[in-house]
């Protein structure tokens, strides 16, 4: 029996969206990594790589590197963590790693666009308004 293309690629279709949900559920755990995918997912290491290669076009090991990237790009912005911090949030345990990964993925450092994002912050914050001058009351001349 013969596989319809259409319904295979459907089936493909379901499954990546699957993928993209597990990674999001899952991207912060640092022991979270393909093979773990691979096993939540209960497929086997081929059809993983083809579906990777299909509907994301790169690998999962690149696909779960750059997800764990884009989130920490996120909160680096946010300026309310600090890079050792953020690089464990986000399931990177060694944050050299995460640094060297997110200046290759974004070529900045997360220094740079956590300093830009806190003088962002600083020049959206409205200047205070001026003072008004007193009101001074006219003499009446009687």
């Amino acid at each position: 029996m013969m596989v319809n293309p259409l319904d295979q690629h459907n089936k493909d279709r379901k499954l990546a969206e699957l993928i993209v949900e597990t990674v999001k559920r899952n991207f912060a755990d640092e022991e979270f990594d393909v093979e773990k995918l691979r096993i939540t997912l209960n497929i086997s290491d081929s059809k993983l790589c083809s579906i990777f290669k299909e509907e994301f076009e790169e690998t999962a090991k690149i696909y779960l590197l750059n997800r764990r990237l884009d989130e920490a790009m996120v909160l680096l912005q946010d300026y309310k963590l600090n890079i050792a911090q953020i690089s464990y949030k986000v399931g990177i345990k060694n944050p050299s790693y995460f640094s060297s990964s997110f200046k290759k993925r974004f070529g900045k450092t997360p220094s740079e666009v956590m300093m830009n994002s806190h003088h962002r912050i600083h020049r959206e914050t409205p200047p205070p308004l001026p003072q008004k001058a007193p009101i001074r009351q006219r003499q009446s001349i009687i």
